[in-house]
């Protein structure tokens, strides 16, 4: 009896420490999709990264080549890439990336900072694609703006965002990607679109052909309202959270 229970108590542990069942066994591999949307229709590759695929290889080169994102045995610099602006385009959750790309979520979290660090270098005194793609009218940072100071729908963020750094990260990587995005990219469909309507708020996708007849301004005009109403609730929220 005591052996029969002692190898009961083996196998338990065994199957519950040390047996991992392969759990992203999918043929359609993160390196596969990726291969088929930046070499498919151009809508394809700005739905799911937004930007075009020839912008997208071009990051990907820069940041290989001058701010020390490499390649590993088990993974190629694109689909890092990939992993981080997919996140950041569509603002999903690590679960669902891990499960898009066939990746643990471990591994995403990993290769999701390794691009962070590339593009922010805080370890290197935040040398990396921001610092090239974000010029602050004043680089000393020396006063906060009267507009800011004086919008509650502005300055919470910055009370809030002192005391995060890697949600502080990731927004300075979305505006030095945007940066950078404008400045390779002058037809870029989407920045054209909120150019000429500032409050215009899209679909998650883009229309898979060219032309449309849709009057976009009769579009900015029903949805200024909700957006403002938006921005200030979560304005609101912040600000009330911080000062419990």
């Amino acid at each position: 009896m005591e052996s029969w229970s002692s190898s009961n108590i083996a196998a338990a542990y065994y199957y519950k420490y040390m047996y991992k069942e392969p759990c992203m066994t999918s043929p359609q591999t993160g390196e596969a999709w990726m291969n088929e949307v930046l070499n498919g229709h151009h809508i394809r590759s700005v739905n799911a990264f937004r930007m075009h695929s020839h912008v997208f290889f071009k990051l990907c080169g820069k940041l290989e080549s001058r701010h020390g994102l490499k390649s590993s045995d088990r993974m190629m610099v694109v689909e890092k890439v990939g992993i981080f602006v997919y996140t950041l385009a569509l603002g999903v959750s690590n679960r669902d990336v891990s499960e898009h790309f066939q990746r643990s979520g471990e591994t995403i979290s990993r290769e999701f900072h390794e691009v962070l660090e590339a593009i922010t270098a805080r370890s290197k005194g935040y040398h990396g694609l921001a610092r090239e793609m974000i010029k602050p009218k004043d680089p000393t940072f020396q006063e906060t703006p009267a507009k800011i100071m004086n919008d509650n729908r502005y300055m919470p963020y910055f009370k809030v965002f002192r005391y995060v750094k890697t949600q502080l990260d990731v927004i300075t990587a979305a505006f030095a990607l945007h940066n950078y995005i404008r400045n390779n990219d002058k037809e870029d469909t989407v920045f054209t679109t909120f150019e000429q309507h500032p409050d215009y708020m899209g679909g998650e996708e883009l229309r898979d052909v060219r032309g449309s007849n849709a009057n976009n301004d009769d579009i900015s005009s029903a949805t200024s309202a909700k957006m403002k109403q938006i921005r200030n609730d979560i304005a609101t929220s912040i600000w009330n959270a911080r000062r419990r």
